[in-house]
């Protein structure tokens, strides 16, 4: 009712017709910005968002609320208190276009524009750094796995592993090169050959000793550190990588041979490849993309574009100084959290500078529940629990979404079938 019926409807007449519950988020930012002009809050309006807070740690999650909240709470209304006289600041482009009643979506997108995205990189990049820096046995630990898994293996060839990997790598490689000649293949090689095989290594060592990690920015930073003038090579095919130690982990735990897991995935890609250029065409008749039917991208996609510019754009848009700034500020942090035992909130708080605060908030009150939950039921209990609720929730939500988009492409099919 809440998804699905909404789908139906603006697919049936052509035109939105109603919406029981705002989506994706309620938006109170009008309210509040009475009494403090800039700020911006909200609550998500699917339950998936709340009960994820059952099972992301706690730490994490207050991390990513802080982080949010320090921007859409109170780095934003500074901008329009402190610092709005642009006579004096110059770079605050924000308070010029802030206006009363701007949305949370409006807001997130031009303070990220004109402000934040130059800190949001530092402290993103710090954040998959200073894991590295505080633990580098993690990355010797990975070569000496791999030579003793050789020597004890008997006959375990490497190359047996290497070899298609090599031969698909280089191949992308060359067809970047094909497309982008203007940049040095030797980057390409790089970036598609050697870092994905050495990063892989370490971020899979980690998940296996409960130490995630992950580097930002390496395509980007690879690319302004060539010096490279162009514009072709920043939109080249390039390789990333994904781990799949956790799936392999539940083939262990289920009897189930990891090859079986691999090929299954051989045969899966290229079906899903080929259909999701028929789903996105389906979802293309069935409104704008980007529009009000698809909110998701009204949203993000503008942001995602604005991080891109600015990467692409050089010194003179990026900021340095924003950049490095935003660096020092959770390299500062990191360490004192991590003898605190509270490492997890400042991965949680690079999240949550990117994100916006409907998504945080609700998040943090989804766990707040949980840990009251968890008075009542036990600690041991709610956690052998917790995923089935969140699987659940999930799994209800997915269905009515599918379900309700299944029928939209249907009936669009229809509409259009005459011409």
């Amino acid at each position: 009712i809440l998804y699905a019926l909404p789908m139906i409807f603006r697919a049936y007449y052509r035109a939105p017709v109603f919406h029981l519950i705002p989506i994706p988020w309620i938006d109170v930012s009008w309210l509040l910005q009475k009494a403090v002009p800039g700020i911006s809050f909200g609550l998500a309006t699917d339950l998936v968002s709340y009960v994820t807070g059952f099972i992301v740690p706690f730490p994490a999650v207050v991390g990513m609320f802080i982080g949010s909240a320090a921007i859409s709470l109170v780095g934003n209304p500074l901008l329009l208190s402190t610092f709005k006289d642009t006579r004096i600041h110059a770079w605050n482009m924000f308070a010029k276009e802030y206006e009363y009643g701007m949305s949370i979506t409006d807001i997130w997108q031009r303070s990220t524009l004109y402000i934040w995205s130059g800190p949001i990189i530092g402290i993103t990049l710090a954040a998959g750094l200073m894991p590295i820096i505080l633990r580098p046995e993690v990355i010797r630990n990975t070569f000496s796995t791999l030579r003793r898994a050789r020597e004890e293996g008997g006959g375990f060839n490497l190359w047996i592993i290497l070899a298609p990997y090599l031969a698909m790598t280089l191949v992308l490689s060359a067809l970047d090169y094909y497309l982008a000649p203007d940049f040095p293949i030797l980057f390409y090689v790089l970036l598609n050959t050697a870092w994905p095989f050495l990063y892989m290594l370490a971020v899979v060592r980690g998940e296996a000793t409960a130490i995630g990690f992950s580097i930002p920015y390496v395509r980007e930073m690879t690319i302004l550190g060539s010096g490279y003038q162009g514009i072709a090579a920043w939109f080249a095919p390039i390789y990333v990588p994904v781990p799949w130690s956790a799936a392999l982990a539940v083939c262990d735990m289920t009897d189930t041979k990891p090859l079986s897991y691999v090929k299954l995935m051989a045969i899966l890609y290229p079906v899903a490849f080929v259909f999701g250029f028929v789903y996105v065409q389906s979802f293309w008749n069935m409104a704008p993309i980007p529009s009000a039917m698809f909110p998701g991208t009204q949203i993000y996609w503008p942001v995602q574009a604005i991080y891109q510019t600015i990467f692409i754009g050089g010194p003179e848009i990026m900021r340095p100084i924003w950049i490095a700034g935003g660096a020092a500020v959770l390299a500062v942090l990191y360490p004192i959290l991590y003898r605190l035992g509270w490492a997890a909130a400042t991965i949680g708080l690079a999240a949550g500078v990117a994100s916006p605060i409907p998504n945080m908030a609700s998040m943090l009150i989804g766990a707040v529940v949980g840990k009251i939950i968890q008075r009542f039921m036990g600690v041991e209990n709610f956690n052998k629990y917790r995923a089935i609720i969140i699987a659940g929730v999930a799994l209800g939500t997915g269905l009515a979404v599918g379900l309700g988009s299944a029928i939209s492409i249907i009936i669009t099919t229809m509409w259009i079938a005459p011409y």
